[in-house]
């Protein structure tokens, strides 16, 4: 069982999991987003593995809170959406200036591809 598997054993299908994978259904079905599945964001999750748990966790407080969870929750799905490796230091600039510059690429991909 990967680690993905493992975050899946954790999240009870129940009400909120099926209307948050309503929310971000074109997202998650999406051939650009499923390609995260090949990026690792961290030791062993993916890129979208950790979207997709950014993604529940920012759906669950923002609908708690009474925010508006629908917008939050697409948001936070695509937080991640680039395809270089941040950290690869033979890149110049890279690792430097990837806080800077992940945001302004992750949003011209989303407006791009998705009604946000």
């Amino acid at each position: 069982m990967d680690s993905y598997d493992n975050h899946k054993a954790l999240i009870t299908v129940d009400e909120s999991w099926v209307e948050f994978q309503e929310i971000v259904k074109d997202i998650v079905t999406n051939s650009n987003v499923l390609a995260l599945k090949e990026h690792m964001q961290h030791v062993s999750t993916s890129r979208f593995e950790h979207c997709e748990k950014v993604a529940y966790y920012t759906y669950q407080i923002s609908k708690k809170l009474g925010l508006d969870y629908v917008s939050a929750a697409r948001g936070a799905m695509l937080h991640d959406f680039y395809f270089y490796d941040w950290r690869n230091k033979g890149v110049e600039g890279q690792k430097k200036f990837h806080a800077m510059r992940h945001p302004r690429n992750c949003s011209k991909k989303c407006f791009r591809y998705f009604r946000t």
